[in-house]
């Protein structure tokens, strides 16, 4: 009798040990409006907009002098992708201040298929951040926001 409780113990005990090691490798780190939490700080997530026949996503990268760059891909098979992103962008912080693009490095104007990265020379301005890009694909603002927690 007490070798089966024994048994019995130590299986429920291997049970317990084996779902939980399977459940931490499944389970998805949590999501917030583009941001995931880990241990090292926030990550900050990419963001897709699809609207107007024309799918952008916008990823956030920080660059270690503290200053952020996104970058940006655009696909469509239905308009010519000929804007000038650093005049059709602006960051906008928590507190409503705006941020213009230094730069664009990536692929021209034209086409069906666009990426690259759009320069912003500020800081990194607060902790929520919004994205803003004009007039792609017939939409006049798609918006892309981030915060960070």
């Amino acid at each position: 009798m007490k070798i089966s409780k024994s048994i019995l113990t130590i299986s429920i005990i291997v049970v317990a040990i084996f779902t939980a090691l399977l459940l931490s490798k499944t389970s998805k780190p949590a999501q917030s409006r583009g941001i995931l939490v880990s241990r090292g700080g926030p990550v900050l997530l990419a963001i897709t907009n699809d609207e107007g026949g024309v799918e952008v996503t916008a990823t956030p990268i920080l660059r270690k002098e503290g200053t952020l760059d996104f970058e940006i891909s655009l696909e469509t098979h239905s308009v010519e992708l000929s804007n000038d992103l650093t005049s059709d962008s602006v960051l906008i912080d928590e507190a409503g201040r705006t941020y213009s693009p230094s730069s664009w490095e990536g692929d021209p104007t034209g086409g069906h298929h666009r990426s690259g990265i759009l320069r912003f020379n500020e800081s990194l301005p607060g902790s929520k951040l919004n994205l803003v890009i004009k007039n792609v694909g017939g939409v006049p603002e798609r918006s892309f926001k981030w915060k960070m927690e």
